[in-house]
């Protein structure tokens, strides 16, 4: 079986899949994370910035002016459980 697709159902495919991601401009680095990943986390200061409340254009990148390294580690901390060595000096 053939799957033909035009470019409306490409056009959609891919939009829909850039709403199922946040991207955020950390200090100079640019990170996409998915939304399912932040919503489990949305009563944190990270949740809430890309909460509909807070971010006006969801389709922008968050800007946070801090330390794009540190947020890497603090991206794997939620995503695993660990930090790495970042977390393990505390």
């Amino acid at each position: 079986v053939a799957l033909r697709l035009d470019k409306t159902h490409i056009c959609l495919f891919f939009q829909k899949m850039a709403s199922n991601t946040v991207r955020f401009n950390v200090g100079g680095r640019h990170f996409e994370v998915s939304r399912a990943l932040i919503s489990q986390h949305s009563d944190t200061m990270l949740g809430k910035t890309v909460s509909e409340a807070w971010n006006e254009d969801p389709e922008e990148a968050v800007f946070i002016d801090r330390d794009g390294e540190i947020f890497a580690h603090l991206l794997n901390y939620i995503r695993y459980g660990r930090g790495g060595k970042f977390f393990s000096v505390f």
